[in-house]
């Protein structure tokens, strides 16, 4: 028996990308899928794709407050057992070209709408004395990279947010597990055009390589994963002078890996 068979598991960003992947991936389970997305027409379309799984899709707009109250309320009485927070936007444009709806839009759905879901789903998690909170952040949340401002910022507040809960919940002696998954650019559409100028260190990853390190961090309840390895260098550069650490960023490419960024274009 896998360690999701039987469990609720409530996954957001659904409907592509790497949340798209992870929910054909969940369906090899025992499990019941509930898919959340912005986009009705792909969640239908994947549920579509996957007829003999166990699904129940809502459809939620991020952005929108009133949306994610809606649907805070529709899944109040559930007993999620995994929620994994994965939907997530990025704007990509330099920070003085980025207006103010961009920033509130990119902290909504990295940040706030995490922390809210996560608020809905835990009471119930510690009064059962079991549960996980996963939160898709980013090797964004340990290094700022030119052009994404917002969405390393944004990135590194969940990645304190999930910390935080980690040790709030160790306070309590709760068996409520949390787990910060950190990676690298992905080969999902998200990050098109970005570049990396050594890719044997810093690779743009693969997708389903990705997918099988998440099950893997998952199922075997670790608090924190870091893909790929060499992003861990950077913890210990951080301790040096700006201007050092801002040439090592420069020479390892890290710094102008955004400059021929396109981003999901469907």
């Amino acid at each position: 028996m896998s360690y999701y068979d039987k469990k609720s598991i409530l996954l957001t960003g659904a409907a592509s990308g790497l949340g798209r992947l992870f929910s054909q991936q969940l369906t090899q389970h025992n499990c019941h899928l509930f898919l959340v997305d912005r986009d009705e027409a792909g969640l239908a379309k994947l549920k579509d794709e996957l007829p003999h799984a166990k699904i129940s899709l809502f459809t939620c707009d991020f952005t929108n407050l009133s949306s994610v109250e809606n649907f805070t309320q529709q899944i109040k009485e559930l007993e999620i057992d995994i929620l994994i927070n994965n939907a997530g936007i990025v704007s990509g444009r330099p920070f003085t070209e980025l207006s103010n709806e961009n920033i509130i839009n990119t902290y909504m759905v990295n940040s706030i709408v995490p922390m809210i879901l996560t608020k809905a789903v835990i009471t119930g998690m510690i009064k059962r004395d079991q549960g996980h909170i996963v939160n898709i952040c980013s090797a964004a949340s340990f290094v700022g990279v030119a052009k994404l401002s917002d969405y390393a910022a944004s990135k590194a507040a969940i990645s304190s947010f999930d910390e935080s809960l980690r040790l709030e919940l160790s306070k309590l002696n709760s068996k409520v597990v949390t787990t910060a998954f950190c990676p690298y650019y992905i080969n999902t559409g998200m990050f098109d055009g970005v570049k990396t100028r050594f890719p044997s260190l810093l690779p743009i990853l693969d997708p389903k390589r990705v997918i099988s390190r998440l099950d893997q961090a998952i199922a075997n309840k670790e608090n924190r994963v870091i893909l790929p390895w060499f992003i861990y260098a950077s913890l210990i550069i951080k301790i040096l002078p700006p201007k050092i650490f801002d040439l090592i960023l420069t020479f390892f490419g890290i710094n102008s890996s955004m400059d021929d960024f396109k981003g999901r274009t469907k």
